[in-house]
């Protein structure tokens, strides 16, 4: 058999890699979404086996680098995305090992491993442009080193980074007039110039507390090790972030409170403000899937509700997120304060640390951009694995046995939840999938007529969407005011009842490992259609 692949109108990707490679896997194991998933999936482990040969070559120990690849292919948001097709695995599988040639590298300068590194990035970057942040780190590396005179790159190593971006450059000078719509990296301001400023205020704790938690078991460990080294000046700069911080997340709820009550008219931006936190509970968990972010309406999806659980979440995330400042800040006092003879020259670590701190800092800097209206926590994961390298390296020489294995029963505990919530996920996916296509092949409605989850509502309507709003841009797909790619919600998929103005067909049950109880999907029809 033969097919052909047709990608969506609304938007054509600059070189589809992934696509390449999940047609490989659907040419040996035939075409299904499960498939599809499953290249992902080999992806991540991938990324995983890449992780532990980083730490290899930093010199950690072989169940500390086993530990590192675990740590991160085990995080629920990686687990999430893992078992999808979207495009974030398959970049920070390539950054990954593009980082991992350029850690050779500096342990000895080697062209063919610096033009590899350079390729890969080029690939990665043509999956999602943050690729372009790590050679750009490596490249800065080999800038302060030679500053330093630490060393003398040779011209062949420049070249070797050069050359792949210059035919990248010429592809997609190629390929952008294909180009139908693209995330803008700088968005109009517009009348909304105070609330970037004021927003750009918000993304950076927001960021480094996502960091945080992302890194959370080794991070704890770090924290640790600080209660038993740090001296004043550290703790100072660890509360003084921490405390700002907070202040950064709370205050905006006054102010919008004061201001209802005072003025007596609501600010959009003071009730948008606070919607990020706690952070897990409104942003990583809805990201990916892990309550139905998909749902015809956002109000009503599973939620995953633990209370007040998320703010202990939350609060350990920006504790650990504290850790990385100050560690950020000691790298900078080192490299600011000691001269080219003070630095331990016969030594590569501090190259490949600096490498690696580079890189984490490129990556807030891109999230920090005020002017970008969405910071989705999936963005984060172009700095996962430098900042669980650095923290693995930093704690590698703690003594404290006890401290390593809370470190692996912490990484333990985050794959459980992982897994609870990848369960969660899948069960209510594929009941209102189910649901939906029920309604399709059995009863023989049109997908026209059909809000469900928003993947099967953009297989089926985005084209007929588009040419009735005559847009090709992706970000309207919600402008019917329905929700996205609906065309008309006489069906309903959804989630809880009663639901205004509608009448429940069927309730076809599903069960989550998420409080170990069994859950609805129901298909409403809307009264008098």
């Amino acid at each position: 058999k033969q097919a052909i692949i047709k990608p969506n109108p609304y938007l054509n990707a600059t070189l589809i890699l992934q696509a390449y490679w999940g047609a490989l896997f659907c040419k040996l194991f035939g075409f299904t979404f499960t498939t599809l998933r499953c290249s992902t999936l080999a992806l991540s482990c991938i990324n995983a086996w890449a992780v532990a040969r980083c730490g290899l070559s930093l010199g950690l120990s072989r169940p500390w680098s086993l530990l590192c690849g675990t740590v991160v292919m085990t995080q629920p948001l990686m687990l999430g995305l893992s078992y999808s097709f979207m495009t974030d695995i398959p970049f920070l599988t390539l950054a990954t090992l593009a980082g991992l040639c350029f850690l050779k590298t500096l342990k000895g300068l080697s062209t063919p491993l610096v033009l590899l590194g350079s390729v890969l990035g080029v690939g990665s970057f043509f999956v999602r442009q943050f690729g372009l942040l790590i050679p750009l780190a490596f490249v800065i590396t080999l800038g302060i080193l030679q500053f330093r005179q630490r060393i003398r790159p040779r011209a062949e190593i420049w070249l070797a980074v050069l050359i792949p971006w210059v035919i990248a450059a010429f592809l997609y000078w190629f390929f952008a007039p294909n180009l139908q719509s693209e995330t803008p990296i700088l968005e109009s301001t517009g009348d909304r110039l105070w609330v970037v400023l004021l927003d750009s205020i918000r993304y950076l704790p927001v960021s480094v507390t996502g960091f945080g938690a992302l890194v959370l078991p080794l991070g704890l460990v770090q924290i640790w090790q600080g209660y038993k080294s740090w001296n004043k000046q550290q703790w100072i700069l660890f509360g003084g972030f921490c405390g700002t911080s907070l202040v950064a997340f709370v205050l905006p709820q006054i102010l919008f409170v004061i201001n209802k009550t005072l003025v007596q008219k609501e600010s959009l931006w003071l009730k948008y403000f606070p919607y990020r936190m706690p952070f897990f509970a409104n942003g990583i968990l809805l990201n990916f899937g892990f309550g139905n972010d998909w749902s015809p309406n956002l109000d009503n999806y599973p939620v995953i509700d633990c209370a007040y659980g998320w703010w202990v979440a939350t609060l350990l995330g920006l504790g650990v997120g504290g850790a990385i400042v100050v560690k950020a800040w000691e790298q900078f006092q080192f490299w600011r304060c000691n001269s080219s003879n003070q630095i331990r020259t016969s030594q590569a670590l501090d190259a490949q640390v600096l490498f690696l701190w580079l890189w984490v800092f490129l990556a807030l800097l891109v999230l920090w951009n005020p002017w970008r209206s969405v910071l989705t926590d999936r963005y984060l994961l172009v700095a996962y694995v430098p900042l669980t390298l650095v923290m693995a390296s930093e704690i590698r020489s703690f003594s404290h046995r006890k401290a390593i294995k809370w470190a692996a029963l912490g990484a333990g505990i985050v794959l459980v939840l992982g897994l609870v919530l990848v369960q969660d996920y899948m069960a209510w996916n594929r009941t209102a999938s189910t649901a939906q296509y029920k309604l399709m092949d059995e009863d023989r409605i049109s997908a026209a007529a059909i809000a469900g989850i928003d993947q099967l509502n953009g297989w089926y309507n985005s084209e007929q969407y588009m040419k009735r709003y005559n847009t090709r841009n992706w970000w309207d797909l919600k402008i019917g005011g329905k929700g996205r790619w609906v065309l008309d919600d006489r069906y309903v998929i959804d989630f809880k009842e009663p639901r205004p103005g509608y009448q429940a067909l069927e309730r076809m049950p599903y069960f989550s490992w998420w409080g170990w109880q069994t859950k609805n999907v129901i298909i409403f029809k809307r009264l008098g259609s």
